[in-house]
């Protein structure tokens, strides 16, 4: 009896050495805490709701969805929990400084002023505060979450490069 416990504790142990190297060798993926990030646009004056209003909060919806999806990014409701704040402040079609020039229909050469779909979002962390712009290049299909998209992978990337910094504000 006692034989067959000793040989148990030594193929166990054999067992544990054997496992043990290829436990420690395998790599360890390093847990990012994410950052809490609030998504908001601010009212009209009086309150009201107008054409730009909407637009700027389904562009808010936009980015929800995008950042939503992100690894690093965590959203909450309210901006006191938040480590980063982002304010959809507008979307329009802005020009490029660029023009084209085309025939019309009646055979004359029509110019116009070539424009791009932008939406701007403010981002604030702590005092620090710059703008996020993504643009949708012409003829793009879903432009208005295209550009969307664009201000979210800017956003995330500038999340990833400040990550530490940013959990440094928490304490």
């Amino acid at each position: 009896m006692e034989v067959e416990v000793r040989i148990k504790q030594v193929l166990l142990a054999g067992l544990v050495l054997a496992v043990a190297p290829t436990v420690l060798a395998t790599p360890q993926k390093k847990v990012v805490e994410p950052i809490k990030v609030y998504i908001f646009t601010a009212q009209n004056s009086g309150g009201f709701t107008d054409e730009d209003y909407s637009q700027r909060i389904h562009s808010v919806h936009d980015l929800t969805n995008t950042l939503g999806k992100k690894k690093v990014i965590r959203l909450v409701h309210t901006e006191s929990e938040a480590d980063v704040s982002l304010e959809v402040l507008g979307r329009g079609y802005e020009e490029t400084g660029s023009e084209t020039t085309y025939q019309n229909p009646l055979g004359g050469l029509t110019t116009s002023n070539d424009a791009i779909a932008a939406v701007r979002v403010g981002l604030k962390a702590g005092i620090y505060s710059t703008m996020i712009v993504g643009t949708a290049p012409p003829g793009t299909i879903r432009t208005w979450w295209f550009a969307a998209a664009v201000a979210a992978n800017d956003i995330e990337s500038w999340v990833k490069a400040n990550h530490d910094r940013l959990i440094a504000q928490r304490h």
